[in-house]
């Protein structure tokens, strides 16, 4: 009984935890209006949930990048606006 409660160690994400761990996660968002060829700065980016965009981790791919269209106040960063 106590090695079946125990399991064999192998942690998958449950169908039931997926939506969950989107919303959870965070991700980079606009602190401010970032206009179509403006340079990414790390003071232009905040953190914030939900978890449906770049993630924190790679903030350092992010800064310096060129915006190839406006991205709004508190809009999740997706990498097809930048180059």
């Amino acid at each position: 009984l106590i090695e079946n409660a125990i399991g064999d160690g192998i942690k998958i994400i449950t169908e039931s935890e997926k939506e969950t761990r989107l919303l959870a996660r965070r991700s980079l968002i606009a602190i401010r209006k970032i206009k179509k060829g403006e340079k990414i700065q790390k003071d232009d980016i905040t953190i914030k949930r939900p978890g449906t965009g770049i993630q924190p981790k790679d903030i350092h791919n992010i800064v310096g990048k060129i915006v190839t269209e406006d991205i709004d106040k508190d809009e999740i960063i997706s990498r097809d606006k930048l180059k």
